[in-house]
């Protein structure tokens, strides 16, 4: 029979339990007391011989110490305590109505933080703290240009603030981090060592902070990260144990303000894509917004074959594309440079974009020649009828079909126009008319040469009614009940989705709605309404 021995390395190895159990249970361990445990196998070749465990530590909150600041701001100072300065398992509460308020210098080390509403906690100069549990920010919490470091111990950090608490220096490096309310200011740099951060509230980066070192490892998931400012930045998003970031080039302005989501899943929003397009993505997404300014940037997006794999890893990785649902269909945003391997790497759109939302990586198609070989195509509804104008540079073309689709992917012949034979550019015209039921349609005309050439102009959706963008929620963030301001009695249907994109159920058609059963986090509700659909984003505290 083996034989385990449990042993008190720090007391000079005194033996606790020896035999043939490989558990050892003890209900009055102090938090940071250490065991090990040594190893005798009976087995044969292996009697006599000797293992040893690593050394296991009792981590968890010990006591918890009220400051009372009775003689200075000076954290070391016992008597500025009730029950002496606190150790790095210690829960520290900083209550309203002392005398001075701490100031940390050196390094502290602690468990659980709470600073109650009307007091405050300061650090001095470039001096950290650590913390162990939970951070709580009631009142007001100064960093100075010190360094905050959340390391938790067996599980993530959970932070709470009542408004804004802002961090100059924050390093993530342990189970990881969950934001659950208030919000998270990065004012210099946050670093990601180990750990994922779990956005459930709101974490803004503000003009010139920066992130450093996400990975795999650690990096941002759930909810939206927000950049200010005029820097060029990459979002630390990513999603199921996979760093996914998507970037910009720099705004034009201190006050422009985006905010970048990723969603390790398949896009909901459509199929319909642009000429250009072969495929996109039906694994993950990004959601970019710009919620404050007019700067228009270009946009990179992250490919990693082990995480989501566009079509297979035998695509050659110049076809990619940066693509954009733009409510109708999937725009290309192409492909102006490429860094990484095939496995992983990064792509950027060709020009600056100023429309926003969804983003997904594309495939360019090679199949379907482009409006660069000579066709260019507008529509627009007139009436009762769609009319479509063409032009064509090739001056040997004998017919163009005509096609039109509901949704954007597959299409039937509605109409034949002979050339005319006559200059180059000649206008064309076709009128359709409008199909009972639709509110937008997408129209494509080919083009056949007296060579046998044929040529595809590009897809161009008509909007036959205009889809509404006046629903809004209010407030947002809620910390359960909102409302849907909007005309509702143009709703048919109010569908919502986690963050994830999984349908959680239905809301009533009314004004007033209350979300109060589901957890904190990030929600989407899908607005079905007469004139299409609205998705809106929706934060619950």
């Amino acid at each position: 029979i083996s034989i385990f021995v449990w042993v008190y390395p720090m007391d000079n190895g005194v033996i606790v339990q020896e035999g043939s159990s490989a558990v050892y249970t003890h209900s009055g361990l102090d938090v940071g007391a250490e065991l090990s445990a040594e190893l005798i196998p009976a087995g044969n070749g292996c009697s006599g011989m000797l293992y040893s465990s690593n050394s296991i530590r009792v981590e968890g909150p010990g006591e918890t110490v009220y400051w009372s600041g009775a003689l200075s701001s000076d954290w070391y100072v016992s008597g500025n305590w009730t029950g002496g300065v606190p150790g790095e398992f210690s829960s520290v509460v900083i209550p309203s109505g002392a005398a001075r308020y701490p100031v940390i210098t050196g390094t502290v080390r602690l468990f659980n933080l709470h600073v109650e509403s009307g007091a405050r906690l300061s650090i001095s100069g470039t001096d950290k703290l650590v913390v162990l549990g939970d951070f709580n920010n009631q009142g007001v919490f100064d960093p100075g240009t010190g360094k905050v470091v959340f390391s938790g111990c067996v599980r993530p950090n959970v932070f709470n603030s009542a408004g804004v608490t802002s961090f100059t220096h924050v390093v993530v490096d342990g189970p990881g981090l969950v934001i659950q309310s208030g919000k998270f200011r990065i004012t210099g740099n946050m670093d990601f060592v180990e750990g994922i951060v779990k956005q459930r509230s709101e974490m803004e980066f503000t003009d010139g902070a920066t992130a450093s070192g996400a990975s795999d490892l650690s990096y941002v998931e759930e909810g939206p990260v927000v950049k200010t400012g005029d820097d060029a930045f990459d979002f630390p998003v990513g999603g199921d144990g996979f760093y996914r970031p998507i970037g910009m080039s720099a705004p034009a302005h201190q006050q422009d303000r985006f905010e970048a989501t990723y969603f390790p899943t398949g896009q909901i929003f459509g199929t319909a894509l642009s000429n250009r397009l072969s495929r996109v993505s039906d694994c993950e997404y990004w959601d970019l917004r710009r919620t404050a300014g007019n700067s228009e940037i270009r946009v990179s997006l992250s490919w990693n074959l082990a995480a989501c794999s566009l079509a297979g890893n035998a695509i050659n990785r110049i076809e990619y594309r940066v693509s954009r649902w733009n409510r109708n269909i999937w725009d290309d945003h192409g492909n102006s440079g490429l860094t990484g391997t095939d496995q992983r790497g990064v792509v950027w759109s060709e020009a600056a974009i100023d429309d926003f939302g969804p983003f997904t990586l594309g495939l360019r198609n090679t199949m379907i020649l482009l409006s660069e070989t000579g066709i260019s195509l507008t529509g627009r509804r007139s009436g009762t009828s769609v009319v479509l104008n063409w032009r064509t540079r090739n001056s040997g073309a004998v017919k163009f079909i005509v096609q039109r689709s509901v949704n954007g992917r597959d299409f039937d012949d509605i109409g034949t126009v002979l050339s005319g034979r006559g200059p180059i550019n000649e206008l064309y015209v076709f009128h359709d008319p409008l199909l009972a039921g639709a509110t937008t349609l997408f129209y494509r005309v080919i083009e056949f040469g007296r060579d046998g050439s044929i040529i595809y102009s590009l897809v161009v959706p008509v909007k036959l009614a205009q889809t509404s963008d006046a629903f809004r929620i209010m407030p947002n963030p809620t910390s359960g009940q909102f409302t849907l301001d909007g005309d509702v009695s143009r709703v048919l249907r109010v569908q919502i989705l986690n963050a994830a994109g999984m349908h959680l159920g239905e809301l009533p058609l009314v004004r007033v709605q209350s979300i109060g059963h589901l957890p904190p986090g990030m929600y989407f509700l899908v607005i079905h309404h007469k004139a299409g659909r609205d998705i809106l984003r929706l934060i619950k505290n």
